[in-house]
């Protein structure tokens, strides 16, 4: 078979019909094929015959990488590898139709709302592969595919690295267009921050249509990008129509010390979901689980502590956002949910707190109207030309109430309050049965988030309206949700918080 300079030798594989290219990248191509049974069109990454032991290894540890994440909704699936008849790796992905996020964009900015949906459901895939013990180390809009349901899926897990890997052991085939200075520089142990500086980088770009350091008409080689970058001026996103909080939580997550981002690509979720609630829109849901990978490296550093993400989310709903965040800031997450505290010692502050919401239900409003690229591999992205002429699909419409118009129907009603009666040395809780409409009561269940100081969260559902759980010395939280059997789709959450001598 022939082959050109940009995509190499098409691949021979036992039940798979190839079709025709899709793209090349740094170390794979990857190819359109239909697959024989089940009978599907399915992308193929094949490892290229150039990069010889390299792009082995590429492709191996994007398959153990994927296999981590890839039943997360927000996280392109995988479903399978293998090796070629000539001997190359190849995983065997979900096809998403053909199109270039980045294109998009650079023609039309993203909406708001679309651009935080997007941004805030690419915080929870980045979250589970940060608990299974990765970084991704390229989160780039190229590199979000609108899947075929409409939903977009993160992709290209190609120069991926344990939580902690030795910078000198790393892979630079990423976009500094995106990256954080320390990656780039190659002075910092892989991390979960500088994924967020990366998601932060994303939304400015969906919204501006650019990277915050491309200089349009200017100088964007790597060098002169990465320059950039190590100054960290993140301009205003100077649009209509988008909050100045949006630019203090890109700030934020974008703050040239480590240390002063968001501690988790969760709590960069919502502090964007607070921005939904102010702008009185359905609040996108991170799909998180309690659970962390057994497969997790064992060097690995272990995922933030609950009390940690409790932290980080307390601290980001007192507005503690610089450079443009407002007062309605600290009230906004009531948008969605109600909190109350009750001190059990005296003088102790009644400041609402929140706890970590860990289990979600399934991503709402797909984001129709876009059509994605596959990106197929590493290299310097730091492409400035222009735009393809995209073909927009409809768009989806939120009615104007706020409502959700899908086939699951409206959320649920939420609890109207957790009670909290400490006996002893346990903790009463309990709430009552809302009001579900025509539904029956039994077509629904409450959801639970236990957190107690020094304990792992505990999160389970159950039919009955009352829990006793021991009470441990410090702050204890209970935050109650009601969730539609049917639909999976859930209220907003409830949380009563308590303190015990």
């Amino acid at each position: 078979m022939d082959s050109d300079a940009r995509v190499g030798m098409v691949p021979v594989i036992p039940g798979y019909q190839w079709i025709r290219p899709l793209g090349a990248g740094g170390f794979a191509d990857v190819f359109l094929c239909r697959q024989e049974l089940p009978s599907r069109e399915v992308a193929v990454k094949v490892a290229r015959r150039d990069r010889g032991a390299d792009g082995e290894a590429g492709i191996a540890r994007e398959a153990d990488v994927m296999a981590l994440v890839s039943g997360h909704p927000a996280v392109a699936q995988l479903y399978g590898a293998g090796r070629t008849s000539d001997g190359r790796p190849y995983l065997v992905m979900e096809y998403c139709p053909v199109a270039n996020i980045l294109d998009q964009v650079r023609a039309n900015p993203m909406a708001t709302d679309r651009a935080l949906s997007m941004v805030i459901r690419m915080c929870g895939g980045a979250e589970m592969l940060h608990r299974a013990g990765y970084v991704h180390r390229d989160i780039k809009p190229s590199n979000i595919m609108i899947n075929a349901y409409g939903s977009p899926v993160l992709t290209d897990f190609g120069v991926s690295e344990p939580v902690g890997a030795d910078p000198r052991s790393g892979r630079d085939a990423f976009s500094v267009m995106w990256a954080p200075p320390e990656q780039i520089a190659g002075t910092a142990r892989a991390h979960p921050t500088h994924d967020v500086w990366a998601l932060g980088a994303t939304l400015w770009t969906l919204l501006m249509g650019r990277s915050p350091f491309e200089v349009v008409d200017g100088d964007n080689s790597a060098k002169a990008v990465a320059q950039r970058v190590a100054r960290g001026r993140v301009s205003r996103i100077d649009r209509p129509g988008v909050p100045d909080a949006v630019t203090a939580i890109v700030r934020r997550a974008m703050s040239l010390d480590p240390e002063q981002r968001f501690g988790s690509a969760a709590a960069l979720g919502y502090a964007l979901q607070t921005i939904e609630r102010e702008m009185h829109r359905p609040v996108t849901e991170m799909k998180l689980s309690v659970v962390a990978s057994s497969s997790a490296p064992s060097s690995a550093l272990s995922s933030p502590s609950p009390a940690a993400l409790y932290a980080e989310r307390t601290r980001t709903r007192r507005g503690s956002f610089a450079d443009g965040a407002h007062a309605s800031l600290d009230e906004a997450w009531a948008g969605n949910s109600t909190t109350s505290r009750t001190g059990l010692v005296e003088g102790e502050s009644k400041r609402p707190k929140w706890v970590l919401p860990v289990l979600a239900v399934v991503m709402v409003l797909a984001t129709a109207g876009l059509v994605v690229a596959m990106l197929t591999g590493g290299g310097h992205s730091i492409h400035v030309g222009g735009a393809s002429d995209p073909t927009a699909g409809p768009t989806s419409e939120t009615p104007d109430d706020g409502s959700v118009n899908d086939a699951g129907g409206a959320p649920p009603a939420a609890v109207a309050e957790v009670v909290a009666t400490p006996k002893g040395t346990e903790i009463l809780w309990s709430w009552d049965i809302p009001q579900q409409g025509q539904n029956k009561v039994d077509q629904f269940v409450f959801k639970y988030v236990l957190e107690r100081p020094g304990e792992a969260v505990v999160a389970e559902t159950m039919r009955r309206n009352s829990l006793t759980t021991t009470a441990v010395s410090g702050e204890n939280c209970l935050t109650v949700s009601v969730v539609a059997e049917v639909s999976g789709r859930e209220s907003a959450p409830v949380t009563q918080c308590v303190t015990v001598p």
